[in-house]
C-alpha cells in the first residue's frame, strides 16, 4: 500500500494559510471526495 492509504483527515485542523507561509505543496481534494466528506460529517 502507498503512504496515502494510511492518511487521516482531521477537518477541525484545516485552516487558511497564506501562500507566502506555505513551504511545500502537497495536493488538493476533488469535488467528489469533498462531497463524501460532507456526507460523513
Amino acid at each position: 500500500m502507498d503512504r496515502l492509504s494510511y492518511s487521516l483527515i482531521l477537518l477541525e485542523q484545516i485552516r487558511t494559510l497564506d501562500k507566502q507561509r506555505l513551504q511545500e505543496y502537497i495536493g488538493t481534494f476533488d469535488r467528489r471526495f469533498m462531497v463524501s466528506v460532507d456526507t460523513l460529517s
